[in-house]
């Protein structure tokens, strides 16, 4: 017989109570799940309640003597918010203080629960390890793993004797008791029985093997018995879809060459079917096909995918995006095999979303839940990794870590980890990597200066495919009357998006020539190249002032994307913008306003212009927009847009007034246009843009009174991604380029 004394500080606060000795949240008497570090940071919000929590102070108190990145503490934020349910309309518990901390808002009463007397009569031992593991950069892991380690003894019964005026601290134990069930169920719902150190033993040693030599293989995926390999294909019609058998060169094209680019390829569990997510530039929504294996008529499904699908194990079901981006809402959606029962599970409004393509879902092994790649409405841009319950929605952390972006995704046949195709940091190559679970600790699989995509497991795990791409893009320069004969002046590894000339007819671009993203500047003929900032640049655009004087540009330094300006000579750095993220920035002739589109990511973006001393900004379209061009006149902003009041808008080329936002006309596309650039002509008459023709690109120009298209450019090579016309219209600037993409199959040395 064992006399224990126990002391307990007990605090409530609305429908919560919290009892920290036994480290419980409950609601109504019901327990509710926290993660460890999520409860330790509630106690001292509410120890300190009324109180503001700078958070130097949270992070000393959370990670003491650790280095970890303040993203750990927004996402354990919003961890309390949605476990105790505040929401957009108003914070009823915890407070943001803008750039200091956070304060607890709600009344709370504490008390001191005296010792009390437990004579247990006869023991059953129990260890309870509730711990948060770390990687290697100190990031926490969110999942709780609580009961994973209870030990029962050979004991079999126990009986506690408490006394009558103890009957609210057996009502605590009853209530601890009950948070080790949840927490033993959500434990259940959210790993599998395989311990984490199983990730481990996967593609520690890694043999890549190429598969396809073409070089123009855009999207991929592995059948689950690893025999076949589909993959999508650039030709000079459009894109195809083909099968190559594994074991030899067999290859046979399933579907010809039509407009449009795959999205998505996903084998059906039998391995009998290829789904195919495709997106034609002048449609809102893309499309998704069932394909038989061998070859055969497509059966057109009814639903509109964003992202590729995943299959439940079973098969009867699948999982998909869907960015309904001119509404600002983004869905995880469910549906039967054969497209019916279509439903969401799953639902962020902006600034929150669910990365659509070249992201997408994975079902885990179980069945139980999807790995999905999300961007927060924290500071922090950055991508996390995520489980969303598929029956009820409910969503866990799978790894703190933050990333740059996220791509593909998919579960390890045994649930211990999840391999992906991602972007540690800006600027950084897209690699692949495995995080294991639940412990979130993330690895490398490859590093190398190649880029990885269309990332597929076989049903063992002990294959994995992938589409391995090298870019190599330059700077081309067309001289007056040669618009067919341009030069080149620059190259690099990688895509060159950004640039714009100066008055002086100097061309600032966008370089990772120092081994980061930064503004350089240089002479028209390529010579005499200048590094202007030593930060990072973001890739979102830039612009330079009619007067030489300021360089505009988009940057996620603050952590979000926002427009900063510098002076000519990378001096004086100045923030335009702070909001929930803008690109894209367009000077005006006059010098006087920037126009930007105001939205990065799924979201529903609008167009915005502020001062170019910066202040208050002002919005010019309502409706889904993207990717401003001002007119040489200054008069007339061109943009792409959907009709936010029609599902299946599709996408034009809008133009409104520079001074109101008034709608003033819209142009169609061709469903070639798979680019959101465009430009005005020099003499303001017609919008220029990029179309495709296979894996070669081309700039057109369509005039503003309705007549054909015309043929700007001839290139019987590469793709163009952007251009730019010199201020005096007789210049031409063009970033194009080839990219190198095949299919590789990575697995375990023997």
């Amino acid at each position: 017989m064992v006399m224990s004394k126990q002391s307990k500080q007990l605090y409530e606060f609305g429908p919560f109570s919290i009892d920290s000795a036994e480290r419980v949240l409950l609601k109504e008497g019901r327990p509710v799940p926290l993660t460890p570090k999520a409860f330790d940071l509630l106690v001292a919000l509410v120890e300190n309640s009324g109180h503001l929590m700078e958070k130097d102070e949270l992070m000393q108190r959370l990670w003491p003597d650790t280095f970890v990145e303040e993203a750990n503490l927004s996402n354990n934020i919003s961890l309390l918010r949605k476990a105790l349910g505040d929401d957009a309309s108003g914070h009823h518990y915890i407070e943001t203080v803008p750039k200091r901390g956070y304060r607890f808002v709600a009344r709370v009463y504490g008390f001191q629960e005296e010792p009390s007397d437990l004579i247990v009569e006869q023991h059953t031992r129990a260890r309870l390890v509730v711990e948060e593991e770390t990687d290697s950069e100190g990031h926490g892991a969110l999942l709780n793993d609580a009961a994973r380690a209870a030990e029962p003894s050979k004991a079999t019964s126990s009986r506690l004797t408490v006394s009558r005026a103890r009957l609210r601290v057996a009502s605590w134990l009853i209530g601890a008791l009950i948070a080790v069930a949840a927490g033993f169920l959500l434990y259940e719902l959210t790993a599998t029985t395989k311990p984490p150190a199983q990730a481990a033993k996967h593609f520690q040693d890694v043999k890549l093997a190429k598969l396809t030599g073409t070089g123009k293989v855009t999207n991929a995926a592995i059948s689950p018995d690893g025999k076949y390999v589909a993959y999508a294909m650039n030709e000079p019609d459009g894109q195809s879809l083909w099968l190559r058998q594994v074991s030899t060169s067999s290859n046979i094209r399933i579907v010809p060459p039509a407009e449009g680019i795959y999205w998505g390829l996903t084998f059906s569990p039998d391995g009998e079917y290829i789904y195919c997510v495709v997106f034609e530039g002048n449609r809102g929504d893309p499309t998704l096909y069932q394909v038989p294996v061998l070859g055969g008529v497509a059966k057109r499904l009814p639903n509109s995918p964003d992202s590729a699908i995943s299959f439940s194990p079973d098969g009867k079901r699948f999982a998909y995006v869907y960015a309904a981006s001119s509404s600002g809402r983004s869905l995880l959606r469910i549906a039967n095999a054969d497209g019916s029962g279509d439903h969401s599970i799953a639902e962020r409004t902006q600034p929150e979303y669910f990365l659509p393509y070249p992201s997408g879902p994975a079902w885990s092994p179980d069945g139980k839940a999807i790995a999905c790649a999300v961007r927060s409405g924290e500071k922090d841009y950055g991508a996390r990794l995520v489980s969303i319950d598929a029956e009820d929605g409910a969503e866990v952390t799978l790894s703190t870590r933050p990333w740059s972006s996220i791509r593909r995704l998919a579960w390890l046949a045994d649930g211990s980890g999840v391999v992906m195709t991602a972007q540690a940091q800006s600027a950084a190559f897209f690699q692949v990597w495995l995080v294991t679970f639940p412990s979130g600790e993330a690895r490398a699989i490859t590093n190398d200066f190649s880029e990885y995509s269309s990332i597929g497991l076989t049903a063992g795990s002990d294959q994995l495919a992938a589409v391995q791409t090298n870019a190599l893009f330059g700077l081309w320069v067309a001289p007056p009357g040669e618009v067919y004969s341009p030069r080149q002046i620059a190259s690099e590894s990688g895509e060159l998006p950004d640039f714009c000339w100066t008055a002086d007819n100097r061309i600032v671009y966008r370089s990772i020539a120092s081994g980061r993203p930064s503004a350089w500047v240089m002479n028209a003929d390529g010579r005499e190249k200048r590094q202007l900032t030593t930060d990072a640049l973001g890739e979102k655009g830039m612009s330079v002032s009619n007067d030489g004087r300021f360089i505009v540009f988009a940057s996620n330094r603050a952590g979000r994307f926002n427009l900063w300006r510098i002076d000519a000579d990378g001096a004086n750095l100045k923030q335009l913008t702070d909001g929930m993220g803008e690109a894209f920035p367009q000077c005006s002739p006059d010098g006087r306003w920037v126009v930007y589109q105001s939205g990065v990511g799924n979201v529903h973006s609008t167009l915005w212009r502020v001062s170019i001393e910066g202040g208050e900004a002002g919005q010019l379209t309502k409706t889904y927009s993207t990717y401003p061009a001002v007119s040489p006149d200054g008069k007339l902003i061109a943009y792409f847009y959907m009709d936010s009041e029609r599902p299946d808008s599709p996408w034009r080329i809008g133009v409104v007034s520079f001074a109101d936002g008034a709608f003033i006309t819209s142009l169609d596309i061709p469903p070639t246009v798979i680019s959101r650039f465009v430009r005005w002509t020099p003499d303001g008459k017609a919008l220029a843009y990029i179309a495709n023709e296979g894996e070669v690109s081309n700039i057109w120009a369509q005039p503003l009174d309705g007549s054909p298209a015309k043929k700007l450019t001839d290139f019987k090579t590469e793709t163009v991604i952007a251009f730019a016309w010199s201020p005096d219209g007789k210049r031409l600037l063009v970033s194009r380029g080839a990219k190198t993409s095949d299919v590789v199959i990575l697995s375990e040395s023997k």
